[in-house]
């Protein structure tokens, strides 16, 4: 019973000898920085204690939401993996570069949030633009971008961890990506948009305002089998457009008018797509025009943006 006693006793003195340890030993410095090197950067975090002062201060940039646990970023990888693969030819961006050349005379540098493949990229530097963007999967980047990776054109990781240059490019894109992108991720990407993007600068986004035609069908995605082991969520962020502009307009980015008035009428004198509407003439050589409304639901998903003069962000 005694050496019982002892013993207990014994213990009590062990975390009051661990506190003087650590107290005495001086200034502490702890780093964790598992992805400071690209291509992997999707946590940035550092925590610097200071035993002298009794202070702990955290810096950091950390992914949360769906993005915050290893398991959900791998199964989000997995998913983008497949569904880029399965569609390695094509380039749904693509479909808005002829606009910018009407929308946006005069426009040298260009950054791509979302970059994919890097189809709008490739297609970019080809008609002479000055390209860098920022892809969330290392796979598709390192399998479908290899000469951007080379030079450090395209970088890996969240929009918001991009170290793209402040107030540099003329045009920043963002189309069919932000919807995708966890609630609680929403306002440093759009932070990150409006700081890489100059004083007067365009912008150009594009953004789903409902669920995913996959949501309910998984089956019909490229990504079928991972969507339905991972249970990823595929637009994470429905929100209507006045809740989208409010959000932008925190950041000093607001309606370009003029830019969306451009938009429509580049697609009713050339490029014709039906969601945005136009009109052809001599239908069929019938002698009559049909005209193709513009699909509200589809206009509505395009942003037309301007960056303030006003303040930095």
């Amino acid at each position: 019973m005694a050496l019982l006693s002892i013993v207990v006793y014994l213990l009590t003195l062990y975390p009051c000898a661990a506190w003087l340890q650590s107290t005495s030993s001086g200034p502490k410095a702890i780093e964790y920085s598992p992805v400071a090197q690209r291509p992997n950067n999707l946590i940035r975090a550092s925590l610097i204690s200071s035993a002298g002062n009794g202070r702990q201060e955290h810096s950091s940039i950390l992914d949360k939401g769906s993005y915050a646990t290893r398991s959900a970023r791998d199964d989000r990888e997995r998913v983008y993996a497949a569904y880029h693969e399965a569609r390695r030819e094509r380039c749904d961006g693509c479909r808005y570069i002829p606009f910018y050349r009407h929308m946006y005379p005069g426009v040298g540098k260009v950054f791509d949030g979302g970059a994919a493949n890097c189809g709008v990229m490739r297609e970019l530097k080809r008609r002479g633009y000055e390209v860098h963007g920022i892809e969330y999967s290392a796979y598709v980047v390192e399998r479908f971008c290899p000469e951007f990776l080379k030079t450090g054109a395209v970088e890996t990781g969240p929009l918001h961890s991009t170290t793209a240059r402040r107030d540099y490019y003329d045009l920043v894109l963002c189309t069919d990506v932000l919807e995708h992108i966890p609630l609680p991720e929403i306002d440093p990407t759009l932070q990150a948009l409006a700081r890489i993007t100059k004083p007067g600068g365009k912008l150009f986004l594009v953004i789903a305002s409902d669920p995913s035609k996959h949501e309910n069908h998984p089956e019909r995605s490229n990504a079928a089998d991972q969507l339905k082991e991972s249970g990823v969520k595929i637009h994470e962020t429905v929100m209507p457009r006045f809740w989208w502009l409010a959000q932008l307009a925190k950041y000093g980015l607001f309606e370009d008018k003029a830019a969306m008035k451009k938009f429509l009428k580049t697609n009713e004198d050339e490029v014709h797509d039906p969601r945005y509407g136009f009109t052809l003439k001599n239908f069929k050589e019938r002698g009559y025009s049909k005209v193709y409304p513009p699909n509200q639901r589809h206009v509505a998903r395009v942003y037309c943006l301007e960056k303030s003069l006003e303040k930095r962000w």
